[in-house]
């Protein structure tokens, strides 16, 4: 979690507060140093044997005691405690509280008095760092949290100033935010590439036969890509409309045995015909894991839907880019009688791939097989490249022996 880095390399021992900034709706997540959280208040300990938070209701009373903000008419917002957690950073443990604030009557929540002396109200050497981490209007999104300033003993509140900004810069960032979410989602590619390696060949019982002709692969690729963006984009938009956390690590290994199961397909075909409605049910298990990216950009329905929106487009945007590229030279390879050989490497190495990562994220066993994908995953333009004029190259000499 790059924002808590960026937190605790200034004060190993430093609070971090991350705000999350709508227009009718504030965030803050809060995260504690055991130890010197445990200095401020009048229990020992602040986590205990079974590494929970010890006395989770008056910590989170705690915290509205020593934390408020304040409207621009100088009056309070309502602050509610969502939750108390420990949360294992790189770092070490923290003690994680999550609040809920909202402005008083019809006063907007991008200007406001952040005042807060949690733990140097009795720890004078105690430091808290104040970051924005999302803010839709300004076009703050992805991991990188914007550094505010820091409060102690003697600077105990700041105001912070969100206004200006606008929807559309919100939502571009979002775009481009789905743009590297893809490109650099080697699993996502990986198992649309394994459902349009058979893309253009014709099944014949358990076998593949031959060629597709050039419409019939078109419309394949287009049910299979349709398929795919109906599934990410419905749990996409649920994901990130639901309040409660979905459980990453088996969402991981779904995606890991949908690239297994597509580059089994790929090898030899074992839902002829069903490919869209394949495509369609994987897609579903891949939105989830697409949602967890911008869980956050927004705590509002309005800046949710902006959020889901630019980044769904943005998703699709790189998608269609890669398949524009890819899909021309396996069509053309698809005519030749090298194909069997290319595809049937290509589905090799996507089912090693996702068998290495069904091993590392099912039972945290690590295994080089990641490593060596990212690595191809790097050469990628440059591998389509050569299949596009491999291609090309094929396609004028077939037409000049044709002439002959």
């Amino acid at each position: 979690m790059l924002t808590s880095s960026l937190a605790f390399a200034h004060d190993v021992k430093g609070t971090a507060l991350f705000l999350d900034v709508g227009q009718r709706v504030l965030e803050i997540e809060i995260q504690f140093p055991p130890d010197e959280l445990a200095k401020a208040l009048e229990w020992p300990a602040s986590i205990d044997a079974d590494g929970q938070p010890v006395n989770s209701a008056a910590l989170a009373k705690y915290v509205t005691q020593h934390l408020s903000v304040l409207s621009q008419q100088k009056k309070p917002f309502t602050l509610s405690v969502k939750s108390v957690s420990v949360v294992e950073l790189a770092e070490g443990k923290v003690i994680d509280v999550k609040t809920v604030l909202q402005p008083p009557g019809d006063e907007d929540a991008r200007w406001f008095e952040l005042q807060c002396d949690l733990i140097t109200h009795r720890v004078v050497t105690h430091n808290v760092y104040v970051f924005v981490r999302s803010d839709l209007q300004k076009g703050r999104v992805g991991e990188t949290a914007e550094f505010l300033g820091m409060l102690h003993s003697q600077v105990k509140s700041m105001v912070v100033d969100r206004s200006g900004g606008s929807w559309w810069q919100g939502f571009t960032s979002v775009f481009v935010l789905g743009i590297e979410h893809i490109a650099s989602g080697t699993d996502h590619l990986l198992f649309l590439l394994m459902m349009l390696l058979p893309a253009p060949l014709l099944v014949a019982g358990r076998r593949f036969s031959g060629p597709r002709p050039l419409k019939s692969s078109l419309r394949e690729t287009v049910k299979i890509v349709t398929g795919f963006t109906i599934g990410h984009s419905l749990t996409l938009a649920l994901g990130a409309f639901m309040n409660s956390p979905i459980p990453s690590q088996w969402v991981e290994v779904a995606i890991a045995v949908s690239i297994l199961v597509s580059a089994l397909n790929a090898m030899r075909p074992i839902f002829s015909g069903r490919e869209m409605f394949v495509a369609a049910a994987f897609g579903l298990v891949h939105g989830l894991a697409f949602s967890s990216a911008i869980r956050g950009l927004g705590f509002e329905s309005w800046s949710l839907t902006i959020g889901v929106l630019g980044f769904n487009l943005g998703v699709e945007t790189m998608q269609l880019a890669v398949v524009l590229s890819v899909m021309p030279g396996l069509v053309w390879w698809a005519r030749s009688t090298h194909y069997s050989t290319l595809r049937l490497l290509g589905a090799g190495g996507g089912a090693v791939a996702s068998l290495g990562w069904i091993v590392e994220r099912a039972f945290a066993i690590h295994t080089p097989v990641p490593t060596i994908v990212e690595a191809v995953a790097k050469q990628a333009p440059w591998l389509i490249a050569m299949l596009l004029i491999s291609a090309l190259v094929g396609e004028v000499s077939h037409r000049q022996q044709s002439a002959k």
